[in-house]
């Protein structure tokens, strides 16, 4: 879609590939942050494509099921994944701000520089999720979608 305009295109592919690829962001809280923003975005197409690769790069079904399910984050889920899942429900939902005390455990966690990365990577499949609603991308004929419907 993106190629009707190859200055957006390019600048967009160049920060998505440094994020994903180049910036040292471990693959399990790069693919949970974007499955996140998939979910945030009821993406099908982002959401299949990521769920896939989240198991490819490790990430626990587990795991993934607590964000394809909206569930609650268990004590017993690690401390990076868990941080990662909260940032993501509040800064994408409800009134879109983090609280100081998630603020505060993210930022411990993760130090300015990944933490900026990753809330970067979430906004930038934020947009590619609103970028494939606007225009109708669907999933190739006869792949299912993986995110469940909303009630």
């Amino acid at each position: 879609i993106r190629i009707y305009s190859p200055l957006v295109a390019h600048h967009l592919s160049t920060a998505n590939e440094y994020l994903r690829y180049e910036s040292g962001m471990d693959p399990k809280i790069r693919e949970i942050a974007i499955m996140n923003a998939a979910w945030e975005m009821n993406a099908p197409y982002e959401w299949t494509a990521h769920e896939e690769t989240g198991q490819e790069v490790g990430v626990p079904q587990e795991t993934i099921d607590i964000i394809k399910y909206n569930k609650p984050i268990p004590d017993t889920l690690g401390e990076q994944e868990a941080a990662v899942i909260l940032l993501a429900r509040e800064i994408l939902r409800d009134d879109h701000h983090v609280s100081s005390e998630t603020y505060a455990k993210v930022h411990k966690i993760f130090g300015t520089k990944r933490l900026l990365e990753i809330v970067a990577l979430m906004g930038g499949y934020t947009a590619t999720a609103m970028v494939l609603h606007t225009f109708d991308q669907q999933l190739p004929p006869g792949k299912p979608s993986l995110l469940p419907e909303r009630k």
